[in-house]
């Protein structure tokens, strides 16, 4: 019980660091567009800002290793047995 317990809690707790990941993209994504229409930025140079967007992202993100996913370390044996299955 006391497993079950914990992994709810550090399931719950990825749960709000992601919607608050997300959160915060959004906010960042709708600040940019508030700005791009009130400056009435060209729809070329919008895609040039966007396409740098994406491509910064891209330099951003890494592979995750099972070590950087904290859940994972919660786990039973038999499901890791069955994610090293998978993956």
């Amino acid at each position: 019980l006391v497993m079950f317990s914990s992994f709810v809690s550090n399931m719950t707790s990825a749960m709000n660091n992601l919607n608050k990941l997300t959160s915060e993209q959004r906010n960042r994504s709708a600040t940019l567009r508030q700005y791009i229409n009130d400056n009435r930025v060209s729809l070329a140079l919008l895609h040039l800002i966007l396409d740098y967007q994406k491509s910064a992202k891209g330099g951003e993100k890494k592979r995750l290793h099972e070590e950087d996913v904290a859940v994972f370390k919660t786990l039973p044996e038999d499901l890791l047995q069955k994610l090293h299955e998978e993956v």
